[in-house]
């Protein structure tokens, strides 16, 4: 093909990006806003993502330490009540004992209730993730909806809806006016090889 041909049909393709240009940046907004929608989306999709909250986690840590403290106390004087019980008041044992035991019984309600917390939590998290997604979801729609409406009032259109955001538009002319490409869809071929494209 002639050389001044192929510059016409990239100066016509110049044009018709520059048309859908003007056409679809009204709507930059919405193409901004439904990116937002899509990575929110994909964000908490993330099964260990975590909402801000309060979880039992601190209560089975203290729980934990506690038990164990409480439990290596105890049976250090439990030790020193059976190798020197002949030289001690065992009243005296007793008193110690029974704190120390109470501290054990203590940990382990703590690691329970820390546990039942964390449960509890976990369930609201979940709960409040697919609320999200939903409203992000339900956002999404909306938006591509009334996209979807702006794409067929341009008419007859050589290029996908998933082509119009204006950003894809801009990389579209770029190949076009380096001249990289001399029609858009050579253009987008482009685009796809250079991993320009998401």
């Amino acid at each position: 093909m002639p050389i001044n041909s192929n510059e016409t049909i990239r100066r016509e393709s110049i044009n018709e990006i520059d048309r859908m240009i003007s056409h679809f940046s009204k709507k930059q907004a919405l193409y901004n806003e439904l990116d937002i929608c899509r990575s929110n989306i994909e964000y908490y999709s993330n099964p260990d993502l975590i909402i801000r909250g309060f979880t039992g986690k601190p209560l089975i840590v203290i729980g934990i330490v506690l038990t164990a403290l409480s439990a290596s106390f105890f049976f250090s004087v439990l030790f020193f009540l059976i190798f020197a019980y002949a030289v001690t008041n065992q009243g005296e044992i007793m008193i110690p004992l029974y704190v120390l035991a109470l501290g054990i019984v203590i940990g382990i309600v703590l690691i329970v209730s820390g546990k039942m917390t964390n449960n509890r939590f976990f369930t609201r998290n979940q709960d409040k993730k697919k609320d999200l997604i939903n409203q992000n979801k339900s956002k999404l729609d909306q938006i591509s909806d009334e996209l979807i409406n702006h794409y067929y009032a341009y008419g007859s259109c050589i290029l996908g809806y998933e082509y119009t955001d204006p950003k894809t538009l801009y990389r579209i002319r770029e190949k076009l006016i380096r001249g990289r490409a001399d029609t858009i869809n050579e253009a987008v071929k482009s685009i796809h090889r250079d991993q320009y494209f998401y």
